[in-house]
């Protein structure tokens, strides 16, 4: 995860620099703030992309903008075999409006 946000932005950084107007957008998960229950790998990668994206902002402060999106509990195969609690814990604590388990 963290490897391919890297190698993606690293392939055009110096352009970001000359350009003055460029803009890297990572999307990542509310998990990587708030953790899950049997999550840890998945959290983990995802609180990378954040720290990932507040350090390349402040790189390139002046000169382009790093912009990160998170997303909420969103409804998928993997989601419905979680267990019930983890559904509740998330559809409670989500920014997302579509949030219930």
């Amino acid at each position: 995860m963290l490897y391919g946000a890297f190698t993606c932005t690293k392939a055009f950084y110096d352009d970001l620099e000359t350009v003055n107007d460029g803009r890297v957008i990572t999307i990542s998960s509310v998990i990587g703030i708030q953790g899950n229950v049997g999550q840890a790998n998945y959290a983990a990668a995802k609180s990378g992309l954040f720290g990932f994206t507040r350090s390349l902002a402040l790189e390139l402060r002046g000169r382009g903008d790093g912009e990160l999106h998170r997303t909420g509990f969103t409804r998928t195969e993997i989601s419905r075999q979680s267990p019930t609690r983890s559904k509740r814990y998330c559809a409670t604590t989500s920014p997302s409006s579509d949030s219930s388990p």
